[in-house]
């Protein structure tokens, strides 16, 4: 009877152990699909966005519209929003890579103050139009570093996107880069007034689709993967991100960039 019931036992696991490697099989094959469709949804998003990017843009550079001309407020408008769409195009197109593994960056060496810069620049208009006081502190003397300069203008746009979406009217955004002595690194903050971040709450924010549910933060909207994605990208250069809260009152994303890439790796003068 012992051995009856050890056998009945062993069978018993035995099917269990298969039904567990059937499931197992199936999440795997569910979890590829999701990424081909974020793929291919993507890349068919892109390319009508692209129709309207590029005229758009062309007509307001070719323009000879005032600024407050209302023909050429509409065209800022459209691209602005166009570019925002196209942001969480590639949003989407970046989580399916990350959860395929297959992101790489591509380093490159240049001036981190001047991509700072170059990328807050594109915030002005929005600032304006926002009432939003925007604060831009970068060094003036060149600052070298060893990036893959597409990607960390991603998860400074990112960034510098999530902090406008929660500032209020004669709010502040704030973006401010200095060197780490004795670190080799780098470090950019981005900070706002805006309703903050508790404490609790700090860890979920870069976790995927993940949406703050909070009264003043439930109408904004989002994919809720832009600072996931920036984490990732943080994390591929080999530096960190963190949230605290910032002097204004609201939030503080804080990265740190090592100067250098890894070794072996290939750079771009």
């Amino acid at each position: 009877r012992r051995a009856r019931e050890v056998a009945d036992a062993g069978r018993a696991l035995k099917e269990a152990n298969e039904k567990l490697e059937i499931l197992y099989a199936r999440s795997q094959e569910l979890d590829r699909l999701k990424t081909q469709f974020f793929s291919n949804v993507s890349h068919e998003l892109r390319t009508p966005l692209s129709l309207i990017l590029g005229p758009a843009e062309r007509l307001l550079a070719e323009s000879d519209l005032a600024a407050g001309d209302p023909v050429r407020r509409d065209l800022e408008v459209i691209l602005r929003n166009a570019r925002v769409l196209l942001s969480h195009v590639n949003d989407l197109l970046d989580s399916a890579k990350v959860e395929a593994a297959k992101l790489d960056l591509s380093y490159a060496e240049l001036d981190m103050a001047h991509l700072v810069r170059l990328v807050a620049n594109s915030f002005e208009t929005l600032a304006v139009d926002r009432a939003v006081h925007f604060l831009v502190l970068a060094p003036e003397g060149e600052i070298p570093v060893e990036v893959d300069p597409g990607r960390v203008q991603q998860v400074l746009l990112n960034l510098l996107s999530n902090a406008f979406k929660f500032t209020p009217a004669e709010g502040t955004v704030r973006i401010e880069m200095c060197d780490v002595p004795g670190r080799d690194a780098v470090r950019i903050e981005v900070a706002d007034s805006g309703p903050g971040i508790a404490v609790d709450q700090r860890d979920e924010v870069f976790e995927r689709f993940n949406q703050l549910e909070t009264p003043g933060t439930r109408k904004m909207g989002g994919t809720g993967l832009g600072l996931d994605i920036a984490r990732e990208l943080v994390l591929l250069h080999g530096g960190y991100i963190e949230v605290d809260e910032a002097p204004e009152g609201g939030a503080l994303f804080a990265v740190e960039l090592p100067l250098r890439a890894p070794a072996g790796a290939e750079v771009r003068p």
